[in-house]
């Protein structure tokens, strides 16, 4: 589990998420690539 701090000092929040952040954006590059790759395919 991830902890994650909003920067405003006036209201601290804290986001709990399953995933680093750096995860996350990993899978949705990917989810990304792989709808450009279909796509692609479906113009040939």
């Amino acid at each position: 589990m991830y902890r994650l701090y909003s920067e405003n000092p006036s209201n601290p929040r804290v986001i709990e998420v399953s995933q680093s952040l750096d995860d996350l954006l990993n899978e949705l590059d990917r989810k990304l690539v792989t709808k450009d790759v279909i796509k692609q395919k479906a113009h040939k």
